[in-house]
């Protein structure tokens, strides 16, 4: 194709239901996409035809008995996807079986088994889905496998992290999370080495957690763990997306090497012993502060008969006054209020200024350094075990899961993402 931009040089791609005519996508050699303005086409010559779909086919996973038995449960996501050239997006697509097909490098390192639960993108995912996740680690425990792998969409991914680690606790076995940032039929995609990083870790890792598995830098040198309740998606397109906030992560993994980075972690153990409870109220709230916020915001929540509120401040955990009011109607109405912070590192400390004091003395409790969306789940989790005020609201003060750490690492903040040689070594630089 010659062009008033230089020639170019791939396969004409369907145009897809949305598109406008104006436009012709080619395929380039390197695997992306471009899209050229029909005005601008000079000449055309065809040197070829091929009419394709993709596809990539499920294979029977190959067993080896002297290896370890990894489950993976798929829910759908990125990682699980491909482009529909009809609409022009990327959907859901790939059984978990097809996985395989796709990255035959996982017979290298335990028998497979999967089953698909869901087949959703990660805005879809909820409470509902959660519950049938943490039956289904439930079943593959007690059936004696030795990890399991969550094949689930990023944008919500630590959401579910976190739900899992309240409602499967003191697991035996790795529970690994995996996702990834860009679709399996892209050459940058990231899903390939997610999937054999988090297969792995759960194969034959040393750390059984609910973890999130994902890269560590931008490029594919490595990837880490993530406790399921300490970690945040943090860009909306890098392939580094996830972080451990107010904390280090829990290992990093590169090739067939674990290398844990924090001293605490729960190790691997040979019963198949697990506490299963989902057991959630989903009429629970975040309320994240802006500046001028009204009180209605916050009455609607009351007035439609939400359970528990979360909310999200300013600094070290404030709202305005105006919001005064609305915060003694629900404490009045017997709905619980906790406080996080939407600068998400660091603690609530709600004693230094009068603001923080006046919002207690309406019954809002402060979480430490708990971030605000496992607070929304931890919340849910709790009021689907008791309705009494009390009991809530010391099952949100005590440590289910590492939900809070009683401090800050000096290398936990997003910058310096601590426990990392490289940025070890730029830390210790700007100490001295």
């Amino acid at each position: 194709m010659e062009t008033t931009r230089g020639k170019f040089h791939g396969i004409v791609l369907p145009r897809s239901e949305l598109a406008d005519d104006r436009h012709v996508v080619l395929k380039l050699a390197t695997g992306y996409n471009v899209g050229i303005a029909a005005a601008n086409i000079l000449a055309l010559r065809e040197v070829g035809f091929q009419e394709h779909t993709y596809h990539i086919p499920e294979k029977e996973f190959p067993t080896d008995p002297a290896k370890p038995n990894v489950t993976l449960l798929g829910t759908g996501g990125t990682i699980a996807s491909r482009l529909d050239y009809r609409s022009g997006a990327v959907i859901p697509a790939f059984e978990p079986g097809e996985l395989y097909g796709a990255v035959p490098e996982l017979a290298g390192i335990c028998n497979l088994k999967t089953i698909k639960l869901y087949g959703e993108f990660s805005e879809n995912i909820g409470p509902e889905h959660w519950i049938g996740t943490a039956q289904a680690i439930k079943q593959e425990i007690e059936n004696g496998v030795d990890g399991i792998v969550i094949g689930h969409g990023t944008d919500t991914m630590h959401y579910t992290a976190a739900a899992l680690s309240f409602m499967v606790q003191d697991s035996p076995v790795p529970i690994v999370l995996v996702g990834s940032q860009r679709s399996s039929d892209r050459p940058s995609s990231d899903a390939a080495l997610n999937l054999i990083h988090a297969t792995y870790a759960a194969a034959k890792g040393p750390i059984a957690e609910v973890m999130v598995c994902m890269f560590g830098p931008t490029s594919n040198v490595y990837g880490l763990l993530h406790r399921g309740v300490r970690v945040r998606k943090m860009h909306s397109s890098y392939r580094s997306a996830f972080r451990t906030l107010s904390d280090v992560p829990l290992a990093k993994i590169e090739g067939d090497t674990v290398t844990p980075i924090k001293k605490d972690w729960r190790p691997r153990r040979n019963d198949r012993k697990v506490r299963v409870d989902t057991r959630f109220e989903e009429r629970v709230s975040i309320l994240y502060y802006y500046p001028n916020m009204q009180p209605d915001i916050l009455e609607s929540l009351i007035d439609n008969g939400y359970k528990g509120i979360v909310i999200a401040g300013t600094g070290l955990g404030h709202v305005n006054r105006p919001l005064y009011p609305a915060l003694e109607k629900a404490r009045d109405a017997g709905v619980p209020m906790f406080m996080t912070v939407q600068t998400l590192w660091g603690f609530t400390q709600m004693y230094v200024y009068d603001t923080g004091r006046d919002i207690m003395e309406r019954g809002v409790i402060p979480l430490a350094n708990m971030l605000p969306e496992v607070a929304y789940v931890k919340l849910g989790w709790a009021l689907g075990q008791t309705n009494d005020l009390e009991e809530v609201k010391r099952i949100m003060l005590s440590r289910v899961s590492d939900e809070f750490t009683d401090r800050e690492p000096p290398n936990g903040y997003l910058v310096l993402q601590g426990g990392l040689p490289e940025m070890e070594k730029n830390l210790n630089r700007s100490w001295r």
